[in-house]
Formats: C-alpha cells, sequence, structure tokens
C-alpha cells in the first residue's frame, strides 16, 4: 500500500482481530472495525468506494453481494476465498458455494474467474 491508501478491516471475534492489531496496528492506514459485515454493509454510505474487497464471510459473497458491489469502483478486485470443498464446512453448505458460483457469470458487472489455488478463489474486477 502506498502512503495514501487506507485499508478498513472488518471482524467480529475480537481474537481474530488482536492478532492483526498486533501485527499492524500501528499503521495509521488501517482501520480495524469490530462489527458484523452485515451490519457493517448497512452503515456504509453509498459514496464510499473501494479498489479492492476480499470477503471471507457470508455477507458480501452469499448474502447482499449486490451492496458489496456498489462499494467498488469500476476496475477494483473482488476477492473470495473457500470456493473448493473444505473438511470444516457445516452441513448444507456445498450447495451454497454452488449457487454463487453459478450465479457469478450472469452478474453484468463483474468479471470473475474461479482457481482451483489454495482453499479456491474467485478474482473479479467489477466493470
Amino acid at each position: 500500500m502506498n502512503a495514501s491508501a487506507r485499508l478498513v478491516t472488518v471482524e467480529l471475534d475480537l481474537g481474530t482481530q488482536d492478532i492483526a492489531r498486533r501485527h499492524l496496528g500501528n499503521d495509521p492506514r488501517i482501520d480495524f472495525v469490530t462489527a458484523d459485515a452485515d451490519a457493517w454493509l448497512t452503515d456504509q454510505p453509498p459514496s464510499e468506494q473501494f479498489d479492492l474487497a476480499y470477503v471471507d464471510c457470508r455477507p458480501g459473497k452469499y448474502l447482499r453481494l449486490d451492496d458489496l458491489l456498489a462499494l467498488l469502483k469500476p476496475g477494483a478486485l473482488y476477492v473470495v476465498d473457500d470456493m473448493l470443498p473444505q473438511a470444516t464446512w457445516p452441513d448444507g453448505h456445498q450447495p451454497r458455494v454452488d449457487g454463487f458460483l453459478e450465479r457469478l457469470p450472469d452478474i453484468g458487472n463483474l468479471r470473475a474467474t474461479q482457481m482451483r489455488w489454495a482453499s479456491g478463489l474467485v478474482v473479479a474486477v467489477r466493470v
């Protein structure tokens, strides 16, 4: 990130957030938000615009995808993980992933590529 960049991280779990704060907490470019991602999406003004969204939760991926995409500038990257089956998934999660992947080609303002790397990624750009 350059000196004028800003990073907003939204995490509900304080333990997880504390790890990030321990390593990155002195960087003034980072805004650590302790919140549920769904509530955070609700609170974002329409003028808020981001260059990158890395989504590792249901809101912005399986829920409220359109709301998250509305926060991305044209040309912004949208990245999600956990697209390949995981032993830790709860029962009934696979159809949610399948539905998300099936929907991607029909989203007119998004060009996405699925990658079979690590836990499975989707890397997309908002057009």
